[in-house]
């Protein structure tokens, strides 16, 4: 599916300060470690400013039309970052590809979730994680033998082959049909699932389905809108906050303060291929499993796992030998890493993209994503602070105690999607009433192998 692709320039973008920021301070640009912190926290603060426009791109334009948009600024940025003579361009130019970012992390999951099957919908999401993690690992790769300018060279090569493979998918057949377009959707729908393939049905439910129009705040307050508004807040959140963007945005620069005998690249490269095998996993587990008690065990796992990384610096920072346990750190992340990617990663988009309302669903997603970006840009902007005020064991024993009660939380309050349509999700919400999932009969009637061409 074309549109999976997309969580690799993403992936890139997210990356490249780990590489990119030992290298930018001994450049011509000579970024300090603060101005480095900004040079991070660019891409989260363009994300959570494109965020709210990206709905209503989605809704004027069709979800189609919205992808082909994103890969503009994200190939201009890109632009900017390679030939930058000072550190406004490079801000800039970070900048851009962030807002490709945000605007990629509302638009992807909507169109998924519109052009899937329910059998297949949790696989196609956990897809766009594993391609995003395939970004993040190129970065590391490819920043360990290249300078930073060729890095951001190849970021950019790679948006503009994201922008030619967005031009094969397919409009959305829900947008479609809720304007009326009823022939575009059968033979979208056609195109989707087959040609032997009973769309009909589809298409009535399709046509019959509560509008995606233009919403106002106050639909929001509805019980129906506000619950289901504050579970996926609550799970984009705790996504951010649990601190993966930290590790991921300074991956080299936490191997470089732990010491060791290992190089941090090679260790930061380690990092990366840890994030595509446990995502590759987290494509067959959320097929299988439920989404609540992997977003349950994801968040116990990497809790966990700061424990024992703050457990570390502060044996470290107070003076002890820690020679003899200097593996620690990097297999303290590798379990951080493998938690996130069985939950966190292929999960809360994809989740997001489920439980939200249709007649709400533009509004909805921007305003999620606004928060979830805005949560990476305040974690990335104060990490180096926090690890000058609280020491790094205190930093990392913060996440961990956000991640460990968010737990609780998810346990208590988020409600099982898997296996179900979106109008048996809604009918949910709307009920207040569980609605059993539909038989994998019924489910795979809608579709077949072709499901996935979007």
């Amino acid at each position: 599916m074309p549109a999976t692709f997309g969580g690799c320039p993403v992936g890139l973008a997210l990356g490249y300060t780990s590489s990119a920021l030992p290298q930018l301070r001994d450049s011509p640009l000579h970024v300090t470690d603060q101005q480095g912190s900004l040079v991070g926290s660019m891409v989260p603060l363009g994300a959570l400013l494109a965020a709210p426009l990206a709905g209503s791109a989605m809704q004027a334009l069709g979800r189609r039309s919205a992808l082909v948009l994103v890969s503009l600024p994200a190939v201009l940025g890109w632009l900017l970052v390679t030939y930058a003579g000072s550190l406004t361009v490079l801000l800039l130019g970070r900048l851009l590809t962030g807002a490709a970012v945000g605007w990629t992390t509302v638009v992807v999951p909507t169109y998924l979730a519109e052009v899937t099957t329910a059998r297949l919908r949790g696989p196609a999401g956990a897809v766009f994680e594993l391609q995003l993690n395939v970004g993040v690992l190129l970065s590391y790769v490819v920043g360990k033998y290249a300078d930073w300018r060729l890095l951001a060279t190849l970021c950019g090569a790679v948006s503009a082959l994201w922008l030619l493979l967005v031009t094969l998918s397919c409009q959305s057949p829900l947008w479609l049909a809720q304007r009326g377009r009823l022939a575009e959707a059968r033979a979208t729908l056609r195109w989707l699932r087959g040609e032997l393939a009973d769309v009909e049905s589809e298409l009535a439910a399709l046509g019959t389905g509560r509008a995606t129009g233009k919403a106002a705040l106050s639909e929001l307050r509805r019980p129906e809108h506000r619950r289901p508004l504050a579970l996926a807040l609550f799970v984009v959140i705790l996504q951010k906050a649990c601190g993966n963007n930290v590790i991921t945005f300074y991956a080299t620069d936490i191997f470089v303060e732990a010491g060791g005998s290992m190089d941090s690249s090679t260790a930061a490269i380690y990092c990366g291929l840890t994030k595509v095998l446990t995502t590759a996993l987290g494509v067959a587990a959320v097929h299988s499993r439920g989404r609540k008690p992997l977003l349950v065990a994801s968040s116990v796992i990497t809790g966990a796992s700061l424990v024992v990384l703050g457990i570390f610096f502060r044996l470290k920072d107070t003076g002890q030998d820690v020679s003899a346990i200097e593996w620690l750190p990097l297999t303290s992340i590798v379990v951080f890493l493998l938690g996130f990617g069985i939950g966190f990663g292929p999960i809360t988009y994809l989740y997001m993209g489920e439980i939200l309302p249709p007649d709400v669903k533009n509004l909805a997603s921007s305003i999620a994503i606004f928060f979830n970006w805005g949560t990476c840009f305040l974690t990335t902007l104060t990490f180096e602070p926090l690890e000058d005020a609280i020491s790094p064991a205190g930093t990392f024993w913060m996440y961990a105690c956000l991640c460990l009660i968010g737990a609780v939380i998810l346990q208590l309050t988020l409600v099982e999607t898997r296996g179900k349509t979106l109008e048996q999700i809604q009918q949910h919400f709307d009920t207040g009433k569980d609605v059993e999932p539909s038989d994998a009969s019924s489910q795979d009637s809608r579709g077949s192998g072709g499901d996935l061409k979007g």
